[in-house]
């Protein structure tokens, strides 16, 4: 049972300076409804846990997302180590694990819905009056609601990582014994 709770400090920032041909929720009056997202963070010694929660408030989107025409994403990268990779979710509650060896200090999560199929004739209920007559083609990938983005720190010791006692054990030899005795076996180096 993996407990979670506030173990980093997160800021949530909304982005509202992104153009796209096509109406998205999050970006200035495009389309009414709300979309937030909270994220509860921990760790381990091997793996790195993140559990977003989605709140959706836009009858269409909920549509496509339960319709599996649509899912959350959440977008993870780390500068330290270059690593960079999008989670899918039809859940709004998901627990995206990534090994600890992946991120190191700062990191960033962006929140998303992104289209899943093609959709030829895209509308939404919601949207501005300005968009009223008009249907858009999204493609698979396109983005339909920002959520903004996340950051925490990804607070694993090196020294623990990097311990001796992680690949090797030391014992006492017999007092009879003059050789350096060396065994390897599966896990850790035995001197």
């Amino acid at each position: 049972q993996l407990q979670f709770g506030p173990s980093c400090k997160l800021t949530l920032m909304k982005t509202n300076n992104q153009n796209y041909p096509h109406p998205v929720l999050g970006v200035n009056d495009d389309i009414s409804g709300k979309f937030g997202v909270s994220l509860e963070y921990s760790s381990d010694l091997n793996k790195i846990y993140l559990k977003p929660r989605f709140r959706l408030d836009n009858s269409t989107l909920e549509n496509l997302v339960r319709e599996e025409k649509a899912a959350f994403v959440s977008t993870v990268y780390c500068r330290a180590t270059f690593f960079r990779r999008s989670y899918y979710s039809f859940d709004p509650l998901p627990v995206i694990e990534i090994p600890s060896t992946d991120m190191r200090g700062d990191c960033a999560i962006d929140f998303s819905i992104c289209a899943t199929a093609d959709l030829e004739n895209y509308s939404n209920s919601s949207w501005h009056d300005d968009f009223d007559q008009f249907s858009f083609r999204v493609t698979r990938g396109d983005t339909l609601a920002v959520g903004g983005e996340a950051r925490f720190w990804a607070n694993k010791s090196p020294h623990d990582l990097k311990a001796v006692s992680a690949f090797m054990r030391i014992n006492k030899a017999a007092p009879k014994e003059k050789f350096v005795k060396i065994e390897y076996n599966e896990d850790r180096i035995l001197i």
